[in-house]
């Protein structure tokens, strides 16, 4: 089917005065936007142009920005990979000058059960103490849950 529009007059060629009318959701519609944009992987309105020289097409850019958002070529050049965001800033008693060990994380372990000398089974718990300026460890080993033995 030829579109026949109000451009007789103009100094055109015929392809485009009388331009072909494609049905919009069509299969021929889709290969033709394909061909034209894969030949240089065109960006959309170089793609729309390449296709309006021949073919009259409606609702032409919806299709063409929906089929290059599929293309895998252009999303490799055109997507960025994952931004990590930006990061928070250390807090005060981390960037402090202080003694060692004055400023402290504490990350205690499950219990680890062992055979004692005498046979029996027993369980020690490991806290590691870590400086929170210099980020020196200090691993303690302790036989019970009582603050006495914690300190």
């Amino acid at each position: 089917m030829v579109s026949v529009g109000r451009m007789e007059n103009a100094e055109l060629e015929n392809e485009a005065k009388f331009s072909i009318l494609l049905e919009p959701n069509s299969a021929l519609a889709n290969m033709i936007i394909l061909y034209e944009h894969g030949k240089l992987q065109l960006s959309e309105n170089h793609t729309i142009t390449a296709i309006r020289a021949k073919y009259c097409l409606p609702k032409l850019r919806q299709h063409v920005k929906k089929i290059i958002a599929k293309c895998v070529s252009c999303q490799r050049v055109s997507k960025l990979p994952y931004k990590y965001p930006d990061m928070a800033p250390l807090p005060a008693m981390r960037v402090t000058k202080t003694r060692s060990f004055e400023h402290i994380g504490i990350v205690g372990f499950r219990p680890i059960e062992y055979k004692g000398l005498d046979g029996d089974v027993h369980k020690a718990y490991s806290i590691i103490y870590v400086c929170m300026v210099t980020r020196a460890t200090h691993i303690e080993v302790v036989t019970d849950q009582r603050a006495s033995s914690f300190l």
